[in-house]
């Protein structure tokens, strides 16, 4: 792990980029780039489920620099090539987006990889999730990517104009109770 450069080699032909210790402009552009991916694969929508509009780069670039974050850009090393992001939020919660840059088994590969890095590298044991209960996509995800339910909370989150269900799930390192309850 390069902390300098905010760069990490992971297995499987992976790598991670995060935050330097100092960000700066080459950071900033990163995410932007991320943006432009994330805009032109229609992922702002389904990302920012709970706004009535695609965010604005000024407000994507606020949400992905808050201080509580650690913003992890996924990519196919052999290429640079972004596959989607893992952001965990104080430590204790997930949020994931793909992009249709690789076939489903490569994007949870990345994801599984993405997630034993942090808990190793942060030390996290356990993170936690929320999915609106109507993205089966994103369900689905997740679950292969390590992920427990652990409960269906009604109207949880407001989610394309409307109060949604959401499922709560959970993820430990080194896999831990994998019975579900949603």
């Amino acid at each position: 792990m390069d902390r300098e450069r905010g760069f990490a080699l992971l297995p499987e032909g992976f790598c991670v980029h995060f935050a330097p210790d100092a960000p700066s402009g080459p950071w900033k552009a990163r995410l932007a780039g991320l943006y432009d991916r994330m805009r032109d694969a229609g992922r702002l929508r389904a990302f920012f489920y709970d706004m009535d509009r695609d965010p604005t780069i000024g407000e994507w670039l606020a949400y992905a620099g808050r201080p509580q974050y650690r913003f992890l850009i996924v990519g196919d090393a052999a290429r640079d090539a972004p596959l989607g992001f893992l952001n965990v939020e104080a430590g204790r919660f997930a949020h994931f987006c793909t992009l249709p840059a690789a076939p489903r088994a490569r994007l949870v590969a990345a994801g599984r990889q993405a997630l034993a890095w942090a808990g190793r590298s942060f030390g996290i044991g356990e993170l936690f999730g929320l999915t609106p209960a109507c993205y089966r996509h994103a369900l689905a995800y997740v679950r292969s990517a390590g992920f427990t339910p652990l409960a269906r909370l009604q109207k949880a989150v407001y989610c394309r104009g409307r109060w949604r269900d959401a499922v709560l799930s959970r993820w430990r390192r080194g896999g831990g109770d994998r019975r579900e309850a949603a």
